[in-house]
């Protein structure tokens, strides 16, 4: 990784020779790493030393990993958290991703793989684009952020830019009045 030199990253794992390894992998990279074998241990283990990172399970004793992500993720400190998983399915990836889940990893897997999830997972939160803000978004910002993506894909062009919404120009037209957009200035007088 290049972005964060040291990590303090918390692995709820409740497979114990799966914990180690990348336990061992972790460490190996620099980083600081603790091992919870369950939910409860886990929010102590945080409480007391806040992760960066935390690489969570969906299946622990007791409870579920969308247990701990929750639970996680409402922390002031909340850590970026990607589920590791052998056993997840298509609703639990998208249940996980509204939670607040940075990403979800299938098990096995490759530690160069998971490097770069974990660095892309920091790179959106230094970015300000951490998957959960602490109260969920209204539909108008999930709104206002689509359109202000896609106009940044579609170079500004807002004829383009309304063919990829779907929408008409005119519709398009008036939700940048609506929602304040700025056409980025570019040349010597921007």
């Amino acid at each position: 990784m290049t972005a964060v030199a040291t990590l303090h990253v918390l692995i709820v794992e409740d497979e114990p020779i799966f914990a180690a390894t990348v336990r061992r992998y972790l460490e190996w990279k620099g980083h600081s790493v603790a091992v919870a074998r369950d939910a409860g241990e886990a929010l102590r283990q945080h409480r007391a030393h806040p992760a960066d990172v935390a690489l969570i399970d969906l299946a622990l004793p007791g409870t579920d990993g969308l247990a701990v992500l929750r639970q996680l993720r409402e922390d002031s400190k909340a850590p970026e958290c990607l589920i590791v998983t052998g056993r997840g399915t298509f609703d639990a990836a998208v249940e996980a991703t509204r939670l607040g889940a940075a990403d979800f990893v299938g098990k096995p897997c490759d530690f160069a793989d998971m490097d770069a999830r974990i660095e892309r997972a920091l790179q959106r939160r230094a970015a300000g684009l951490s998957p959960l803000p602490q109260a969920p978004l209204s539909l108008d910002e999930v709104e206002r952020r689509h359109i202000g993506t896609v106009l940044q894909k579609a170079g500004w062009h807002q004829g383009r830019a309304a063919r990829l919404l779907g929408i008409s120009a005119k519709t398009l037209y008036r939700k940048i009045r609506e929602y304040g957009f700025q056409r980025p200035r570019h040349g010597p007088d921007a």
